[in-house]
């Protein structure tokens, strides 16, 4: 390549290498060191950001001190995010000032500013933004602890500066509506479920494991209410009751601790619970004919509204074992013990006096007995359903609600394409319960296919040919033969 051509890349290209002074290296040297800052910067925002603060809180209660500062740091998440970013911010405009001043010796005007942009933005990306950042992310507990020191320091430092800005963003933040509070990493409940959903998909946790998990994210939610034993299913004992006849109730149902009732009030006049252990004592002295009102410790009584962790909180500072449940009219509205509780957690405790109930029974694909208790949740799960709870909680109660009368057996329902059918009752209380899946497009169906099967005129002509034919040779068949004379 030769002439004109070489003469215009010159005159575009000046390039001058005996312009590379000592003012040159500086402004060199100054460059590199703004870019190694930008990189650090980074790497340093993604340590702290990315650290796991659970590891982080129980290095700091077992003294470390590095853990400490960085926790108290991590506290003040603002104020240590922005040190950063003004760090990042004047290193990338010192190193790009530099590098275009650079470029500006050796090529021309154009060519130069054309180059240095191209070139300065390729190397903060790669060098200054991934690199650091992926390599901060592999262990960043350790690099939290190399920049612990030196951003403490660069934060006192530009305190003033960091002050004024915030105070800037945060006017500029209300403007639109937000707030500067909760900066700093946190994870919320939402992003908990998701963690644990993940960890089961990935196989990090097993189905048990994450259902009780998830228990744990409605524990606080779930009512007293929603758990207690109904006031219908009570075994209580009336005040009058001897302890020989007590006794003789316990070992039958299994109980250690029974409700007792004023006699001459009702149920919803409880007196305190009866213990086991009284009664064996009483039993051991012979005096198994003394009433059980005498032997009762006063009863703990909460409302039915009340949340299960706070029901939770209570029973373990007062010691008890079961409350009974008070509804917003001052009756007893059930009972709940710290076993109901527990299996909110983790699952039914079958103990050697539990006897498993049967549910449902599925009688064929579309037909299922159901106990009415089962909760309209578990109804919900097995039938593909979305029943509405929020009235009721069983569907027990949803059958009673539709019917909007006293049941009796026999009464139904239909509700989408399930027919619900009352079987069993016992006074107003319905026991069992029938749901069979309708299938009127079945019907249809069918009906269609049986239209299509149907045989054409000229087969139906045929087939009256073939039987008048048969019909005749029965008739010949059944006929008397007559012999010829001439034979």
């Amino acid at each position: 390549m030769d002439g004109p051509g070489l003469s215009s890349l010159a005159a575009t290209i000046d390039f001058h290498v005996s312009q590379f002074d000592a003012q040159a290296w500086l402004q060199l040297i100054i460059m590199v060191v703004a870019f190694v800052l930008c990189a650090l910067a980074s790497a340093a925002e993604t340590s702290f950001t990315s650290v796991n603060r659970i590891k982080l809180k129980n290095l700091v209660e077992e003294g470390d001190q590095q853990a400490f500062k960085i926790e108290n740091l991590l506290v003040e998440a603002n104020v240590f995010l922005s040190t950063i970013l003004i760090v990042n911010s004047v290193a990338v405009v010192v190193a790009s000032s530099m590098a275009t001043v650079l470029t500006l010796r050796f090529f021309s005007a154009s060519f130069g500013e054309f180059i240095s942009s191209i070139l300065t933005s390729i190397f903060v990306l790669i060098f200054c933004e991934i690199s650091p950042k992926t390599a901060a992310l592999q262990n960043p507990l350790r690099w939290a602890r190399f920049f612990i020191g030196p951003v403490r320091g660069a934060a006192w430092l530009l305190r003033p500066v960091v002050w004024v800005l915030n105070n800037i963003t945060s006017i500029l933040v209300r403007v639109f509506g937000g707030h500067m509070k909760h900066l700093g990493p946190f994870i919320t409940e939402d992003e908990l479920r998701l963690l644990v959903t993940v960890s089961e998909e990935e196989g990090v946790l097993e189905e048990e494991e994450t259902e009780m998990i998830r228990s744990i994210f409605e524990f606080a939610d779930t009512t007293v209410r929603e758990v207690m034993v109904p006031r219908i299913d009570m075994v209580t004992l009336s005040s009058v009751t001897t302890v020989n006849q007590a006794v003789d109730l316990a070992i039958q149902g299994g109980f250690s601790r029974i409700p007792v009732y004023e006699d001459a009030v009702g149920i919803d006049e409880i007196l305190g619970i009866l213990y086991t252990k009284d009664m064996l004592r009483q039993l051991r002295e012979q005096h198994g004919d003394r009433p059980v009102r005498e032997l009762v410790r006063p009863a703990y009584c909460v409302p039915e509204t009340k949340k299960l962790d706070d029901l939770l909180r209570e029973i373990r500072q007062t010691r008890t074992h079961m409350a009974m449940v008070i509804d917003e009219y001052g009756s007893v509205a059930g009972l709940v013990t710290i076993e109901d509780l527990m299996e909110e957690i983790v699952g039914d405790i079958q103990d050697e006096y539990d006897h498993e109930e049967l549910l449902y029974e599925r009688v064929n694909e579309d037909e299922y007995i159901f106990d009415a208790k089962v909760s309209i949740y578990e109804f919900n799960e097995l039938m593909h359903m979305n029943l509405d709870d929020r009235d009721y909680e069983t569907l027990g109660g949803f059958v009673y609600a539709q019917l909007d009368k006293i049941p009796g057996v026999g009464d139904t329902i239909s509700f989408e394409d399930l027919m619900f059918t009352v079987l069993a009752t016992r006074g107003r209380r319905i026991l069992k319960i029938r749901v069979e899946r309708k299938h009127e497009e079945k019907g249809l169906v069918e009906g269609a296919v049986e239209l299509l099967l149907l045989p054409s005129p000229e087969e139906r002509e045929h087939a009256a040919d073939e039987k008048h034919r048969q019909d005749t040779d029965d008739r010949a068949d059944k006929s008397p033969r007559v012999r010829s004379k001439g034979a």
